[in-house]
């Protein structure tokens, strides 16, 4: 399973600006690794590390040959990559070296919810339950009433493009299961 994540920094060179530093983990699986411990914990087994600056197309591909360098050729067949939105992750899943399944992480979601519409539990209660359920145009609508009736809001608009950009992972790791079966997706 790979895991990504970028995390902007500033450069100390004089005149330079930004610059977003990416890390990636691959492992070709997880034990348990105690039967008696009161909580499960797993260890990952075989990883691989891989940081950098460059582009996210040269990093995907740096990261996935480290891999094959490291655990050898891939026995999974299907791989699902968690994303917490970024643009750039969600393109290396679907990368033809990795062919992975994008998953957009929910909890960053509900995060970006709880931002656009604070104080509103309710409200948030409700659009969780229909995205659960899948009711993408009941969603939308629900969201197009409340901009309608409170006024624009750079919070909600962000939030809707969020979304429209993420929603091919809204149900990633759902699909991936119902196709192949749990037991044959590498995580």
């Amino acid at each position: 399973m790979p895991e990504v994540d970028g995390t902007l920094l500033h450069s100390q060179e004089k005149g330079e600006g930004n610059f977003e530093a990416k890390l990636g983990i691959m492992y070709s699986g997880m034990e348990l690794e105690s039967k008696k411990a009161k909580h499960r914990r797993y260890r990952l087994k075989k990883k691989v590390i891989y940081g950098g600056i460059e582009g996210a197309d040269d990093f995907g591909e740096r990261l996935y040959i480290k891999d094959k360098e490291r655990l050898g050729p891939s026995l999974a067949k299907n791989l699902l990559l968690v994303s917490d939105g970024a643009r750039w992750i969600s393109d290396i899943a679907g990368a033809d070296y990795l062919k992975a399944t994008y998953q957009l992480d929910w909890w960053h979601y509900e995060k970006k919810l709880g931002a656009a519409l604070p104080g509103q539990v309710k409200l948030q209660q409700e659009l969780m339950k229909l995205l659960r359920e899948g009711k993408r145009e009941e969603y939308h609508r629900l969201l197009k009433l409340k901009r309608l009736v409170d006024g624009p809001s750079e919070e909600l608009d962000d939030l809707l493009g969020y979304l429209e950009e993420n929603w091919g992972g809204i149900y990633g790791s759902r699909n991936l299961r119902s196709k192949v079966g749990a037991k044959e997706v590498r995580w």
